[in-house]
This record gives structure tokens, C-alpha cells and sequence, in this order.
């Protein structure tokens, strides 16, 4: 059930269906995502307001390049939010 207080649904994958975000030589799972915004998991933190580039992976479409900014890091997942929406 999609929850009222978020603007755009978020889409989770079963853990071996994941989506990956490749940023430089690290990647990165995704945890869930919405139009404007993904979660990843990450242990160690992500500076807060830092710009992050790269290719997010989702299985059966093609690479989607993003820009986003580091939002939320907490219990080892990251929070960002995406300069320009991608088609959910």
C-alpha cells in the first residue's frame, strides 16, 4: 500500500532483482526508488549536499545516467534526491 505522506510512489525489488547505481568504480544496490529519489545501502556515509553522478541499472530497461544530492544517511542506507525525475 503506497504510503499518503510521499509525493511519488517508491518501487522495491525482491533482494536478488535489485537495481544497482554505478557511480565511478563503485556499485551500490538500490533499495527502493520513486520518480524523484533512490535509497541505497551503504555502511559508510555519504557527505550530506554532495553531488553524486552516475548510471543506475534496473533489469529489463536501459542504463539511466542521474545527478542527485545526498539527502538523509542513516542505518546504512543513503537518501538521494534526483536533479531531473526518471520514468518510473
Amino acid at each position: 500500500m503506497p504510503d499518503p505522506r510521499r509525493a511519488f510512489q517508491r518501487h522495491s525489488c525482491e533482494h536478488s532483482m535489485r537495481p544497482t547505481l554505478k557511480v565511478g568504480r563503485q556499485e551500490y544496490e538500490v533499495v527502493d526508488y520513486s520518480k524523484n529519489g533512490l535509497r541505497i545501502s551503504h555502511n559508510d556515509p555519504f557527505p550530506l549536499s554532495g553531488w553524486v553522478e552516475g548510471v543506475l541499472y534496473i533489469a529489463g530497461r536501459e542504463p539511466i545516467t542521474i545527478d542527485a544530492i545526498v539527502v538523509r544517511c542513516e542505518d546504512g542506507h543513503v537518501g538521494l534526491h534526483l536533479i531531473a525525475p526518471i520514468s518510473v
